[in-house]
């Protein structure tokens, strides 16, 4: 029998070729389960092996077993191994789902939005700050290929590296309902919401994501260590909240008459209520008769508080705001 000549890979990780060593011989493919010391077992069956390297650092591809699924045992990164050829679409599909179902569970990067039709990830810029971004198939492809090890199995019976397929990501990306966890809002400051075993309102302080909210928390760093808010104000408390609010942050704004400044509040709580509210919620729209009047100004200061990307004069004594307003 003659054994196949080795051959130069692409890693879905870097990209750069990886030299068979001559002195490194690739195994037929075997129905054999102790073929290899090094073959991964799951629910019982041996479906494939671990990639090994020599000491000379190039890296041998030992073969897998097919025992009737496609995502066999996982490498020793950890992550699940996808067999992408010899099977039908919706089978490799449901292994990158399930692929990333698992990372996503670790860590929450990935989430849905608009009814699940469309995948967002969450990102931090160097300042911080938390953004969405939309995936589209080149996005997501990359995040497929970094949960799983993706492989195919050649004429010769050897398996090789390769990227996660297009035609599977166009099909995970099309189906009705994207299988990962929906995301309403993303907040850099705590927030109200109605607990629906208790049926009373929480605030929501620690970091990251709550499915039941469909929330994800992102406090940036000067809130960290924001002091307890009491869930029972004291009278005192609420005294210090309003004076923070109407005499600090809004007390020089001329508003034409005090329905204005009422309105200005409530624009200000919505952004910790909205979650108490079921239905939609009001919009708010500042007007003023000139030019120059502080209109842009008013948006901008009353944006700090969910956001913190405005009024950096007023950062240090931000902390102090929210913790009596929210009380």
């Amino acid at each position: 029998m003659n054994e196949p000549k080795p051959e130069k890979e692409n890693t879905p990780a870097t990209g750069k070729g990886v030299e068979m060593s001559s002195s490194v011989k690739e195994k037929p493919f075997t129905d054999s389960v102790a073929e290899s010391e090094r073959s991964v077992t799951t629910d019982g069956q041996t479906f494939g092996s671990e990639p090994e390297s020599n000491a000379n650092g190039p890296r041998k591809v030992v073969p897998f077993r097919n025992s009737g699924g496609g995502q066999g045992g996982s490498t020793a990164t950890g992550k699940p191994i996808v067999l992408a050829n010899h099977r039908q679409l919706p089978e490799i599909t449901a292994d990158a789902v399930r692929a990333l179902e698992k990372a996503n569970r670790a860590i929450p990067k990935l989430f849905t939005q608009n009814q699940g039709t469309i995948v967002q990830r969450i990102t931090r810029s160097d300042d911080g700050s938390v953004r969405l971004k939309t995936l589209d198939s080149d996005g997501m492809k990359g995040e497929m290929a970094r949960v799983a090890t993706w492989m195919t199995m050649t004429e010769k019976g050897t398996m090789k590296d390769v990227f996660p397929p297009n035609e599977v990501v166009k099909d995970f990306l099309s189906l009705p309902q994207i299988p990962l966890p929906a995301l309403d809002r993303v907040v850099t400051a705590p927030v109200f919401v109605m607990n629906s075993r208790t049926g009373k309102a929480e605030l929501v302080t620690k970091d990251g994501y709550h499915p039941d909210h469909k929330l994800y928390v992102a406090k940036t760093a000067d809130l960290v260590a924001m002091p307890n808010v009491s869930m029972v104000p004291t009278a005192g408390e609420v005294a210090e909240a309003k004076r923070w609010i109407l005499d600090e942050l809004l007390f020089d704004f001329p508003f034409e008459h005090a329905a204005g400044k009422v309105h200005a509040v409530a624009y200000m709580m919505l952004v910790f209520v909205q979650g108490l509210i079921e239905g939609p919620t009001p919009i708010h729209l500042v007007d003023a008769p000139e030019a120059g009047s502080g209109k842009g100004l008013l948006n901008d200061g009353i944006g700090i508080v969910e956001s913190h990307e405005f009024w950096p004069q007023v950062r240090g004594v931000f902390s102090n705001l929210l913790a009596t307003f929210s009380s």
